[in-house]
């Protein structure tokens, strides 16, 4: 009988034994095929983002482009004689044709001499006329600003007899002459005295357009042209 209930607790045993190694046998299958699944999943998503927006991990990041940087829109530039808005036409003058510059200078003197222009306009017109890099702009740039009779643009053509003599533009004194009033016939008088000593050929042009200028203010009885 002993060994009827010893032989049985050793069969139970056994049994116990198998049955717990079939379940760690099950539990690390399951495991694996999980594991296996997740990797295809993951594999599957990223097959998807290559083949949608062509995105993948390896792609460098780009910084977006710096205003400089960013191409001009392609096409003809838009037509600025036909624009109304001040603003908008003095957003032409960041343009890099020469050309289309010099034509938002002039139709914004336009403009200015039928009513005052934005305070944006104004000071990008005023930039142009200290910094752009044509002759012709900043000559067309100095008479614009000489329309707008703003007291701002009246100055920074006063401040342009403070200039070395190199550095003074000549168009500026002109348009002094045909919009400023007696104030300008005192700053020009000076003016004409810095430059006694000068022998240059444009200190020489710089004498006989300020005394030019000079006689055109005095011809109005020293009157401005722009409205008080």
């Amino acid at each position: 009988m002993k060994q009827s209930i010893r032989l049985y607790s050793l069969i139970g045993f056994s049994l116990l034994l198998m049955a717990c190694g079939r379940s760690q046998q099950e539990q690390q299958a399951e495991a694996e095929r999980v594991s296996q699944e997740y990797q295809k999943k993951i594999e599957a998503e990223e097959k998807a983002l290559e083949e949608g927006d062509g995105t993948t991990s390896t792609t460098p990041f780009k910084l977006p482009p710096r205003p400089e940087d960013t191409p001009e829109p392609v096409g003809p530039p838009p037509n600025v004689e036909a624009m109304t808005n001040p603003e908008l036409v003095a957003q032409e003058l960041a343009s890099k044709d020469a050309q289309q510059r010099l034509a938002a200078v002039k139709r914004l003197g336009f403009l200015s001499a039928q009513n005052k222009i934005p305070d944006v306009a104004l000071q990008r017109l005023i930039n142009t006329y200290n910094a752009d890099a044509d002759a012709s702009v900043v000559d067309a740039a100095a008479r614009a600003l000489g329309q707008t009779c703003h007291p701002a643009a009246i100055l920074v053509l006063f401040n342009n007899l403070q200039r070395s003599i190199a550095d003074v533009n000549v168009s500026a004194v002109v348009v002094l002459g045909d919009f400023a009033g007696f104030r300008a016939s005192e700053a020009l008088d000076t003016f004409v005295e810095n430059l006694d000593d000068a022998k240059t050929v444009k200190s020489a042009q710089l004498r006989t357009e300020a005394a030019a200028a000079k006689a055109k203010i005095l011809a109005r009885n020293g009157s401005s042209i722009c409205p008080s």
